[in-house]
Protein backbone atom coordinates (compact mmCIF):
# COMPACT_ATOMS: atom_id res chain seq x y z
CA UNK A 1 0.00 0.00 0.00
CA UNK A 2 1.26 3.30 -1.02
CA UNK A 3 1.05 6.28 1.08
CA UNK A 4 -1.74 8.03 -0.80
CA UNK A 5 -4.09 4.83 -0.11
CA UNK A 6 -2.38 4.91 3.93
CA UNK A 7 -3.72 8.75 4.14
CA UNK A 8 -7.20 7.88 2.84
CA UNK A 9 -8.65 4.80 5.12
CA UNK A 10 -6.76 6.64 8.83
CA UNK A 11 -9.56 6.99 11.10
CA UNK A 12 -9.66 10.50 13.35
CA UNK A 13 -7.64 9.32 15.67
CA UNK A 14 -5.21 8.06 13.62
CA UNK A 15 -5.05 11.11 11.25
CA UNK A 16 -4.14 13.33 14.61
CA UNK A 17 -1.22 11.37 15.84
CA UNK A 18 0.21 11.67 12.33
CA UNK A 19 -0.62 15.11 11.67
CA UNK A 20 0.74 16.10 15.56
CA UNK A 21 4.06 14.00 14.41
CA UNK A 22 3.57 12.17 17.84
CA UNK A 23 1.41 9.91 20.36
CA UNK A 24 -0.11 11.78 22.67
CA UNK A 25 -3.64 12.85 24.65
CA UNK A 26 -6.37 10.36 24.90
CA UNK A 27 -5.44 7.25 22.60
CA UNK A 28 -6.02 3.90 22.53
CA UNK A 29 -3.17 1.38 22.66
CA UNK A 30 -5.35 -0.36 19.83
CA UNK A 31 -4.75 3.28 17.48
CA UNK A 32 -0.93 2.76 18.84
CA UNK A 33 -0.62 -0.46 17.37
CA UNK A 34 -2.65 -0.32 14.24
CA UNK A 35 -0.16 3.01 13.77
CA UNK A 36 2.86 0.64 14.04
CA UNK A 37 1.39 -2.48 12.16
CA UNK A 38 1.03 -0.18 9.46
CA UNK A 39 4.17 1.05 9.60
CA UNK A 40 3.63 4.98 10.44
CA UNK A 41 5.81 4.64 14.00
CA UNK A 42 8.48 3.02 15.41
CA UNK A 43 9.54 2.93 19.40
CA UNK A 44 12.31 4.80 19.43
CA UNK A 45 14.12 2.92 22.85
CA UNK A 46 15.89 5.79 24.97
CA UNK A 47 15.91 5.01 28.20
CA UNK A 48 18.20 4.05 30.79
CA UNK A 49 17.01 0.62 31.25
CA UNK A 50 16.69 -0.14 27.50
CA UNK A 51 12.56 -0.76 27.88
CA UNK A 52 11.18 2.54 27.59
CA UNK A 53 10.93 5.36 24.82
CA UNK A 54 8.74 7.67 22.50
CA UNK A 55 6.64 6.54 19.20
CA UNK A 56 8.20 8.36 16.25
CA UNK A 57 7.20 8.54 12.92
CA UNK A 58 9.18 6.68 10.09
CA UNK A 59 9.59 7.35 6.98
CA UNK A 60 6.50 6.16 5.58
CA UNK A 61 4.84 8.30 8.67
CA UNK A 62 6.80 11.47 7.40
CA UNK A 63 5.37 11.09 3.93
CA UNK A 64 1.43 10.50 4.88
CA UNK A 65 1.90 13.66 7.25
CA UNK A 66 3.25 15.47 4.15
CA UNK A 67 -0.10 14.37 2.08
CA UNK A 68 -2.68 15.33 5.13
CA UNK A 69 -0.90 18.52 5.49
CA UNK A 70 -2.27 20.26 2.31
CA UNK A 71 -5.60 18.50 3.31
CA UNK A 72 -5.65 20.06 6.85
CA UNK A 73 -4.50 23.77 5.91
CA UNK A 74 -7.40 23.80 3.40
CA UNK A 75 -10.25 23.08 6.32
CA UNK A 76 -9.27 25.75 7.69
CA UNK A 77 -9.32 28.68 5.02
CA UNK A 78 -12.80 27.24 4.48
Amino acid sequence: MDAKQIAAKLTPAQRRHIENGCISGDFAMATVNVLARKGLFYLRIDSPNGKCGFMELTPLGLEVRALLAPTQSGANND
